[in-house]
């Protein structure tokens, strides 16, 4: 008989692993019960492995995503690098378009520079071209009416001629001489050397009246009395007037005194004829006696009258010379 070798109990029968039955059947318990922990334990070892396998695999595919997002910068970043190197580029190209550009339009600006003076220059020629030919044909215009006064009064001529001295009026009046344009207007409203022409004579007079001449003045107002225009005769006879043309100080005396195309005034029409008769208007010096000696629009007075109907006769007024005994 042999004993336990674990309690030490007798054994009925012999055993080869040298343990009691009930030493082998505890032995046999806790080895399960042991290799059920050990189970356990590793089911949990797996579990973990798996999860430690789940979260190497969940991390992978983050660390993949951060690799896939930093390759994705890296290329945005390459890209934004080309960019900035395209910037750089194009602002140095600009750099050097702007300054070369800058160079152009000083050039521009000094081509500019020169054509303008070179055209102020042309101006200026043109305009003393223009003013030796106007100065030109002033004078030519001028020589023609010279001629033309000549043959009018017989002044250096064989004899005087209405006519010729017409036809050089005429002349002068074309090349733009107003005082000619005028002597025209005259010529043919009196029908002197040439046919009377009313139509040509208010042409003519309205022409040199533009041009400022007294005697186209005179003339539109004479045109506007024969038509019984006298509002517009009178306005004629007062710029006449105004612009000292004795003429036209007398008829605007006479047109104020018979309150003609405007309201009658003998005051106004003796001031008037006063600025007529000392400009050299024997009618005025005559209509301004008569207003002396009526007392109208002046104080009566005798002395004043025979000294302004002297001053008529003097200046040749055939009124003034008959009263006189002339």
């Amino acid at each position: 008989m042999a004993r336990c070798t674990l309690c030490n109990k007798l054994m009925l029968k012999n055993s080869k692993s040298g343990y009691c039955e009930e030493c082998v059947n505890e032995k046999l318990v806790a080895v399960l019960e042991e290799n059920e922990r050990l189970e356990q334990r590793c089911e949990k070892l797996r579990g973990k492995e798996q999860e430690t396998r789940n979260a190497n695999a969940t991390m992978e595919k983050e660390v993949e995503k951060l690799q896939n997002e930093l390759d994705l910068l890296k290329r945005e970043k390459e890209k934004i690098q080309n960019e900035k190197d395209e910037c750089l580029n194009t602002a140095k190209e600009m750099e050097r378009r702007t300054a070369q550009l800058s160079l152009e339009m000083e050039q521009l600006k000094q081509e500019k520079k020169k054509a303008q003076d070179e055209l102020e220059e042309l101006k200026s020629k043109i305009v003393r071209k223009e003013e030796e030919d106007n100065n030109k044909k002033e004078q030519r215009a001028q020589a023609e009416m010279m001629f033309g006064l000549a043959f009018e009064h017989g002044f250096g001529v064989i004899r005087k001629d209405t006519s010729a001295s017409f036809q050089w009026f005429l002349r002068a009046a074309k090349e733009g001489n107003a005082r000619a344009a005028g002597l025209v207007a005259v010529d043919y409203f009196s029908g002197d050397g040439i046919e009377k022409d009313n139509y040509q004579a208010f042409e003519w007079s309205k022409k040199a009246a533009d041009q400022g001449d007294k005697m186209g003045m005179i003339v539109q107002g004479q045109i506007a009395e024969k038509s019984a225009q006298y509002t517009t005769a009178y306005q004629w006879y007062k710029k006449a007037a105004e612009f000292g043309d004795y003429n036209g100080m007398c008829n605007v005396g006479i047109f104020l005194l018979q309150g003609k195309g405007v309201t009658k005034d003998t005051k106004e029409a003796a001031q008037w004829n006063m600025k007529a008769a000392i400009a050299g208007s024997g009618t005025a010096a005559f209509n301004l006696a008569i207003q002396f000696a009526s007392g109208d629009g002046v104080p009566r007075n005798d002395e004043r009258m025979m000294e302004y109907m002297r001053w008529a006769a003097k200046l040749g007024d055939p009124k003034a010379l008959h009263c006189l005994g002339f």
